[in-house]
């Protein structure tokens, strides 16, 4: 959950800027080429791989 924490960051950050957090998603998925759904895959592929070191 590296990625979904850092995001988690960088968006409060966002909001406490005034900013719409949503926006950074976009460009990350546009930055390496992925669709919502790789984004929501490579999301769910790092919980997965937390849950088995656990």
């Amino acid at each position: 959950m590296k990625l979904a924490q850092l995001f988690s960051g960088f968006e409060e950050e966002l909001i406490r800027q005034g900013e719409e957090a949503e926006s950074l998603s976009f460009v990350y998925r546009s930055l390496k080429n992925l669709t919502f759904t790789d984004f929501v895959f490579a999301l769910q592929q790092e919980v997965n791989e937390e849950e088995k070191n656990l």
